[in-house]
């Protein structure tokens, strides 16, 4: 099970160990992001600490209706116990887990102000 919790914003977060063979792993706070449909994105000051390698880009459509290009890259992941190894997108916005990554789970979250929050497997 993982857990986290609510902030002061309103944001469902969780911190997770992210990282690659290169450079030292992170614990990065995450916001849970239900509009994104994908796995993790992070800034590019954290692409940049990890030393992830370039990949591809992409277009991507933000929430906001804008198309942009975003770069692509491979990390592993500390997720339910164990490491996977997942794609990572490039954005300015904050660290953000997507709806790829919490396929298969259950995300449950008291919504006020440090709210619990866990995220489990399905049976």
């Amino acid at each position: 099970m993982i857990t986290g919790r609510v902030n002061q914003d309103i944001e469902a977060v969780v911190v997770s160990r992210i990282g690659n063979s290169v450079a030292s792993p992170l614990d990065v706070e995450f916001v849970i992001d239900t509009g994104f449909n994908d796995y993790v994105t992070l800034t590019p000051s954290l692409v940049a600490a990890l030393q992830l390698q370039y990949q591809y880009t992409s277009e991507a459509v933000l929430a906001n209706g804008a198309i942009v290009s975003i770069n692509g890259y491979q990390a592993e992941i500390e997720w339910d116990g164990r490491e996977r190894t997942i794609p990572v997108y490039e954005l300015d916005s904050g660290p953000s887990i997507g709806m790829a990554l919490l396929e298969g789970h259950r995300l449950c979250m008291d919504v006020v102000d440090d709210g619990l929050l866990t995220i489990e497997p399905m049976p």
